[in-house]
């Protein structure tokens, strides 16, 4: 039996297989498996894999917002409770296993939890201000009489 192929855009709404609007908006031809690398790798979409004994999901970490995660999380709660499997791309590419959609759901939860600290970060490239502790001169109450 053949996966059935999901993708969240970055809006949270989930496209399914032969995803013929993402081909349209790029005006590009590409193979399906091209189009979802490029969607995942470039665009920031979820790629789910609805497989008879599981679900597989890959994203990359950098790329993905918090919203596509919770389109995931709607995603997951429609379709029957199976084991996933996270490929997340960041740095090196990690592989979570979940046995069941609520620990998956939570394990989704706690991404966006991490991604949205992240976006909360001041730029390390900017160097931190040291402010001088210096006294300044208290101003005295005016007096108009």
């Amino acid at each position: 039996m053949r996966a059935i192929h999901y993708l969240i855009d970055c809006q949270g709404k989930t496209l399914p297989s032969p995803f013929q609007a993402l081909r349209q908006a790029l005006a590009n031809d590409l193979a399906e498996h091209a189009l979802v690398a490029h969607a995942v790798d470039r665009l920031g979409y979820v790629h789910v894999q609805d497989w008879p004994r599981g679900l597989a999901i890959f994203y990359r970490r950098p790329v993905t917002n918090p919203v596509t995660l919770a389109g995931v999380i709607y995603l997951l709660a429609e379709l029957p409770d199976k084991r996933v499997v996270f490929s997340v791309a960041d740095r090196h590419i990690r592989c979570l296993l979940c046995r069941d959609r609520a620990q998956a759901i939570g394990r989704l939860a706690q991404e966006m939890r991490d991604l949205e600290a992240a976006l909360w970060q001041p730029d390390r490239t900017v160097p931190d201000v040291d402010v001088p502790a210096r006294s300044m001169p208290l101003l005295g109450k005016r007096n108009t009489t």
